[in-house]
């Protein structure tokens, strides 16, 4: 029989594998081959794809930051973002700031203080002092403490300061012959009574103009300089005029009618002229009036908004920026304040000087301070009240006397109008002047034989304009 040779071959490696398996490591190594040699290199690899970057910072990344498949961390937050598609997403894929720790525990209490005993201002240091006696030693100008054994030192009194100027009273001239007085631009504009006589400095006080205006009630600057000046002026029937040239020649604007108004002030700020008076008509209006001009005085309009002021005059309005930043404030009979960012919208200040006829206002080194006349029995009493803000006001003089007819500012100083409240119908006046925003004033000049009207600063002097003295 044939073996197929499939089979023996199958059965000696069979019996091959038992003899191996039956010797010993030392035959393995006789039968063995001696190892062969190496085989050379392969070839390298293609390069692998590049890795992931981190980025940092604080905020979200910029657009131009990384590239796809870069991580970011916003170290402010603790997000973390992945960019795709070569932008950054709006939303963090995770956070990874950890929760607040634990509170730590407390610390050991301090050893307790000294309790001072507090002796008082002495010539001479205490006898039979104990720990922690202190005084201020007037001697010698510093405060003292014993510690057990001797007076120590805690503080001295500073050296004197050099002494400040001399107070200098603010130069002052007198115009007479006028009602009104403007100034502004390095140009001083005054006006007479009817008929209306309007006079600039630009041509040495020569102009004689006169508008087709009766009974001038208001005269305002409204900016620019020199010839380039612009000046407005009100009579009755809320007729206004306005001068581009330094108040050389004059204009008409186009004004509402009402027979029976009056305008009583101008003020001009950020581009809008405001003018406020009173209208005694039958009509609708009876009380205090505002109209607002924002082209530069060509048409005038009531504002958009302001309460409604029955038989209750407005008498002066003024502009300034104070710590609410740029206002308009008016003020008025029976305790009114009106205050507008912009002209347009007008706010009631709540008051408590609702007997008061709020007389004048001005601004000036942040500050607005208003002249207010309170009625009596037999005479009035005036006062002065600051404000930084139009709203909050605080009285800083009291019993001014008579009338003050008018505040002005300039050069670092306020100075008010007022007559003897002893002799209220004697005409003769004083001003007074203030140079810390009205806490002390001085009373600086009589003028007898005269009741001023106005007083404005031209830049280099307050000038004080009154009509002609009484024959």
């Amino acid at each position: 029989m044939k073996v197929p040779r499939v089979f023996v071959r199958s059965l000696v490696a069979a019996v091959f594998t038992i003899l191996l398996a039956g010797c010993s490591g030392a035959l393995l190594d006789a039968i063995r081959g001696p190892s062969g040699l190496d085989g050379t290199d392969g070839l390298d690899g293609t390069n692998g794809a590049d890795g992931s970057t981190w980025l940092s910072g604080s905020g979200a990344p910029g657009a131009t930051v990384g590239l796809d498949g870069d991580y970011y961390l916003d170290t402010s937050t603790g997000d973390v973002f992945v960019k795709a598609a070569g932008s950054w997403p709006s939303t963090a894929a995770l956070n990874i700031k950890g929760q607040a720790g634990a509170s730590g525990t407390n610390g050991a209490a301090g050893v307790a203080g000294s309790s001072i005993v507090w002796k008082g201002s002495l010539a001479v240091a205490p006898t039979l002092p104990t720990l922690d006696w202190a005084f201020y030693d007037s001697t010698l100008k510093e405060a003292r403490i014993y510690d057990g054994s001797a007076w120590q030192t805690i503080a001295k009194d500073g050296a004197d300061g050099a002494a400040g100027a001399a107070y200098q009273a603010p130069k002052v001239s007198f115009m007479r012959g006028y009602t009104m007085i403007a100034t502004g631009g390095g140009v001083v504009v005054a006006a007479s009574s009817i008929p209306l006589v309007l006079r600039s400095s630009i041509d040495s006080y020569a102009s004689n103009l006169i508008p087709a205006i009766l009974n001038p009630s208001a005269l305002g600057y409204g900016g620019g300089s020199g010839s380039s000046a612009q000046f407005a002026v009100a009579g009755s029937g809320k007729a206004i005029w306005i001068s581009n040239n330094g108040g050389l020649t004059w204009a008409a604007a186009a004004t509402p009618a009402s027979p029976s108004a009056t305008i009583y002030s101008f003020a001009k700020g950020n581009g809008t002229w405001v003018a406020v008076g009173y209208d005694s008509s039958t009509g609708p209006v009876i009380g205090g009036i505002i109209v607002v001009s924002t082209d530069n005085g060509l048409t005038w309009l009531p504002p958009t908004s302001m309460p409604v002021l029955n038989g209750i005059y407005l008498n002066e309005v003024t502009w300034g920026s104070g710590t609410a930043g740029d206002t308009f404030v008016a003020v008025g009979g029976s305790g009114m304040i009106l205050t507008s960012a912009d002209g347009q919208t007008w706010t009631q200040v709540a008051s408590t000087l609702t007997a008061n006829n709020l007389t004048s206002v001005a601004f000036g080194n942040g500050k607005w301070l208003m002249a207010a006349e309170s009625s009596g029995a037999s005479s009035s009493d005036l006062a002065i009240y600051t404000s930084g803000d139009g709203t909050l006001w605080t009285k800083v003089l009291g019993d001014a006397g008579y009338l003050i007819p008018s505040i002005a500012y300039g050069n670092g100083s306020f100075v008010c109008l007022t007559a003897s409240s002893a002799l209220p119908s004697v005409e003769f006046a004083e001003y007074y002047s203030t140079t810390d925003d009205g806490l002390t004033w001085t009373p600086t000049q009589w003028m007898l034989g005269y009741s001023p009207s106005g007083i404005a600063w031209d830049g280099s002097r307050f000038i004080i304009i009154a009509p002609a003295p009484p024959s």
